[in-house]
């Protein structure tokens, strides 16, 4: 038996309404924007040549003069350089 009123997903169609889970509806022409969350750009560190090669040879000391491990020992000090100055 209609009772004449619309069931519930009927008048959301209807009305131009998207169903969201939960019943809440969401108009599909929403004039509401979301906010980006602002970020903070990090503080660049500029490294010179000089200040990886220092740092790069006092790991490989360190590490007990190992050869072939040149790439490792520049990367390692970059990334030690970076951490104490507050670079990226």
């Amino acid at each position: 038996m209609k009772t004449g009123k619309k069931s519930r997903g009927a008048a959301t169609k209807a009305a131009g309404k998207k169903r969201r889970p939960g019943g809440r509806t969401a108009s599909s022409g929403s004039t509401h924007s979301r906010k980006t969350p602002q970020t903070k750009a990090k503080p660049t560190v500029t490294l010179t040549h000089e200040q990886i090669a220092q740092r790069a040879a006092h790991i490989w000391r360190q590490g007990g003069c190992i050869p072939g491990r040149d790439v490792q020992n520049w990367h390692e000090a970059e990334a030690q350089l970076r951490a104490e100055l507050g670079g990226n």
